[in-house]
């Protein structure tokens, strides 16, 4: 371990991509960044990943096919260098400030060999989850998923001993370098659908959205900001979870009128028990009025000198 302190920032319980992983898959992601040296870079051997890691027990999925799923998700990115494979966190730059980088501990996604074939130990048999499927950049896994989904089932992982090449072409991984938003941007359905579920609207209410997003960024406040394809998505549903934190979302939907019908309705009962409360209130004053006038103590101060002569 590189032995520096690594930064958690809370908005990762905001982001759509992590908050949908598995438990094997989160832990697994969060260790990466401390195996990575001060770059994010690290060597990326399910084996040595496993030891450094899971230590102390065996994991619940196997290492390799949960490092493929992390790269499909866009989180981490391999390569290969000298016949060896490499990991890099995609965004390390933006969550993780190094003030005095330490001298890189492996080579860089600058440093890559172009070969055809990718082995994480330099040319050994054993396969890291199908590495000739996660040579794709973030901008290319959702492409990848679906046609990966539609091959047959036996063909999606390959095992240590079984080099079958898979029947669906895989591009070669171009680099997740940022850039600015571009005017045509969408994202994609999933994210839409899965932010139209986690807050509750229809999907055609965070379209609405859209538009003013990319003006934001491309003549407004914003423009000349870079961001990776997935950091573009992670903005973007920051956008989305603070609009529907301050109700902006759902102004003008029949869930904001809901929601105002339901907030007058419960002023008009909290009004009326405060008058029922009042009234009783007053007419208690009333009844004991009466028992003064008439010479009779109060049952409250009576129990009271009662209790104060058996005392005595």
């Amino acid at each position: 371990m590189s032995g520096r302190i690594r930064t958690i920032k809370p908005e990762i319980l905001e982001d759509e991509v992590t908050a949908l992983l598995p438990d094997n898959e989160w832990r697994l992601f969060v260790s990466l960044w401390l195996l990575a040296d001060d770059y994010g870079n690290l060597r990326c051997h399910p084996l040595k990943i496993q030891g450094a890691i899971y230590w102390g027990e065996k994991p619940s999925k196997d290492v390799g096919a949960a490092l493929t799923c992390l790269a499909d998700k866009g989180l981490i990115q391999f390569y290969r260098v000298r016949g060896q494979v490499y990991a890099h966190v995609v965004g390390w730059e933006r969550h993780q400030k190094i003030d005095h980088p330490s001298k890189p501990w492996v080579p860089g996604p600058e440093d890559e060999e172009n070969a055809e074939e990718l082995h994480p130990d330099g040319g050994s048999s054993e396969s890291l989850a199908s590495p000739r499927e996660t040579l794709a950049s973030p901008r290319e896994t959702y492409l990848r998923s679906r046609a990966r989904a539609q091959a047959p089932k036996d063909l999606r992982t390959i095992g240590p001993k079984d080099h079958r090449k898979p029947d669906v072409a895989t591009p070669r991984r171009a680099g997740a370098k940022p850039a600015t938003l571009q005017s045509d941007w969408k994202p994609d359905p999933e994210l839409l659908e899965a932010l139209a579920s986690k807050h509750d609207v229809d999907p055609e209410r965070i379209r609405r959205v859209i538009p003013e997003f990319i003006w934001y960024w491309t003549r407004g406040d914003g423009t000349g900001k870079r961001r990776s394809q997935n950091g573009w998505a992670q903005t973007f549903g920051n956008r989305i979870g603070a609009m529907a934190k301050s109700g902006e979302l759902y102004a003008g939907s029949d869930r904001a009128k809901d929601r105002k019908r339901a907030a007058e309705s419960n002023d008009r009962q909290k009004a009326e028990a405060e008058r029922l409360q009042r009234e009783r209130d007053e007419q208690g004053e009333r009844d004991l009025e009466k028992l003064r006038q008439q010479g009779i103590e109060p049952p409250a101060k009576r129990n009271v000198a009662a209790l104060e002569k058996g005392i005595a």
